[in-house]
C-alpha cells in the first residue's frame, strides 16, 4: 500500500544535507519511506494533508534510567520520549 502524506508546511529530514522542505511530501510504501520531497506527489492508494504541520524526524533519547521511565510511565512519556529499548551489556 502506498501512503502519501501531503501538503505539509515544513519537513525537517534526516538525510546527509539535513534538508530543511517547505510544501513537501512524504510516500510510504508499505511503512517504508520511499521518496521525500517538494511540489506535488504521485497519487498513492492513501493521502493525507498536513496543511499547517511541522514534521520533524523521531528523536531518540540515548540515556535515561529504567527506574524512572518504569514507575512514572506518564511522566516519561510527556517529557517526549517515544521509544523504550533494553540495552544488554
Amino acid at each position: 500500500m502506498k501512503t502519501i502524506l501531503k501538503n505539509i508546511d515544513y519537513l525537517v529530514t534526516m538525510n546527509e544535507k539535513r534538508d530543511e522542505l517547505e510544501d513537501a511530501f512524504v510516500v510510504v510504501q508499505d511503512g517504508v519511506i520511499t521518496d521525500v520531497g517538494t511540489g506535488t506527489p504521485s497519487p498513492g492508494d492513501i493521502e493525507i494533508d498536513l496543511s499547517g504541520r511541522i514534521i520533524l524526524p523521531g528523536f531518540v533519547k540515548r540515556k535515561s534510567h529504567r527506574r524512572n521511565c518504569l514507575t512514572g510511565l506518564s511522566s516519561f512519556m510527556s517529557g517526549g520520549r517515544t521509544s523504550i529499548m533494553k540495552r544488554y551489556t
